[in-house]
């Protein structure tokens, strides 16, 4: 994982300057004009828009954001449903009626999947380790509020799932660690999204998944974050998949579930069968 130092922070038409030099500051980041500034392998810029992160090795590429308006994330939801990919994974073709889900996404990354299991019922918890990323996620939502406000306004019907989406600065194993120990409440499910490398796809999504990747680093033990995880879901743990074959040293799913554009590993730790609507 690059360390902040190797990120440079550009201020352009953000409407709030003052907020953003000071987010800045917090995070360590170094002035794009300055020496460090103009070796860093990264940039994060303050916009119109809120925050986006430019990969200097893509020049020509997109920035990246996290967009919950995004037009093909709105699609997603659309189409999503219980039944299927996601919402199937987590166990939400099992609830009873009227039931919903406590689901930590210990590994939160831009928020698409949390946000798409939110829109689906689910209460959930976003982690995420990376003080830049947090900071994007903490903008994107931000700018979605604003969003939702206008379209309220104007009598567009506004992204309830918003309201189920909760977000903390943490590392998965520190939480984890904290609910074993009574510290924490017990989520229902551990929804697990590891990195790994981007594959054949849509020029935006190994856009994106690429700048993620340079910024955060692969998983160094995904085995030990799985361990970690399993006793602490009250019903599941969800391990996201680039297919189905498992890496050494994990353990063996109860099952594997498969979607249209990837795979999930599902280990089952108790039934919904006692769950309360």
């Amino acid at each position: 994982m690059h360390a902040h130092s190797a990120i440079a922070f550009e201020l352009t038409d953000h409407p709030d300057p003052e907020a953003m030099s000071a987010l800045a500051q917090r995070l360590g980041l170094v002035p794009t004009a300055s020496a460090a500034g103009q070796q860093a392998a990264f940039l994060l810029r303050a916009d119109a828009a809120g925050l986006c992160l430019q990969d200097r090795g893509a020049p020509r590429a997109a920035p990246t954001r996290v967009d919950f308006c995004d037009p093909s994330l709105q699609h997603r939801l659309r189409t999503s449903g219980k039944r299927q990919g996601i919402g199937k994974a987590v166990g939400l073709d099992k609830l009873p009626p009227a039931a919903s889900l406590q689901v930590l996404d210990a590994t939160a990354g831009l928020g698409r999947d949390a946000l798409v299991l939110a829109h689906l019922g689910c209460r959930v918890q976003l982690l995420e380790r990376s003080a830049v990323l947090h900071a994007m996620l903490e903008a994107g939502l931000r700018q979605a509020e604003v969003a939702q406000q206008t379209a309220a306004a104007a009598g567009v019907p506004t992204l309830a799932a918003l309201r189920r989406l909760t977000l903390q600065h943490a590392e998965a194993r520190d939480c984890f660690a904290a609910i074993a120990l009574g510290q924490q409440p017990q989520p229902d499910v551990i929804y697990l999204d590891p990195m790994f490398p981007p594959r054949s796809g849509s020029a935006k999504a190994k856009k994106d998944i690429t700048a993620l990747h340079g910024l955060l680093g692969s998983e160094s033990d995904l085995a030990g974050l799985l361990r970690a995880a399993l006793p602490c879901a009250r019903y599941r743990v969800v391990l996201k998949r680039p297919e189905a074959r498992l890496d050494d040293g994990l353990p063996t799913p109860t099952l594997w579930l498969q979607s249209k554009a990837t795979c999930f590993a599902v280990y089952v730790n108790s039934s919904f069968s006692s769950m309360r609507p």
